[in-house]
């Protein structure tokens, strides 16, 4: 992929994110990069609150950093590159003096939905 193109579509993605947040985390601040559209940004997002609100006790993240650490491109049946099969990232949550970090593994399907898993990271 085209580096300018990629750096255009996670700064576009920042913002979205910005605009698209749930209520507990619209004054966080997004620092990183990401795969994911803004739309799967918001729904990582909930989920990744819905883990850390309970397991800190702290509804109001000052910083979400996603980090991409492994792409794997789907392949045509001459093994060509045809796009994006798998993609895993770890999301870094602060808040209330805490720190959380999550393995979001994004899994895309043929009808080019999106599967979103996430794991505690260790």
């Amino acid at each position: 992929m085209n580096t300018n193109r990629n750096t255009l579509i996670l700064v576009s993605a920042a913002m979205a994110l910005a605009m698209a947040l749930p209520a507990s985390a619209q004054s966080v601040r997004l620092k990183g990069n990401t795969m994911a559209s803004p739309e799967l940004q918001s729904a990582t997002v909930t989920q990744l609150m819905e883990r850390f609100t309970p397991a800190t006790r702290c509804q109001r993240p000052e910083r979400i950093e996603p980090k991409t650490l492994a792409i794997q491109p789907r392949l045509d049946k001459a093994k060509k590159p045809i796009g994006l099969a798998k993609v895993k990232e770890q999301w870094t949550i602060n808040g209330c003096g805490k720190q959380r970090s999550y393995q979001v593994i994004y899994t895309l399907d043929e009808k080019k939905g999106t599967h979103i898993e996430i794991v505690d990271a260790k």
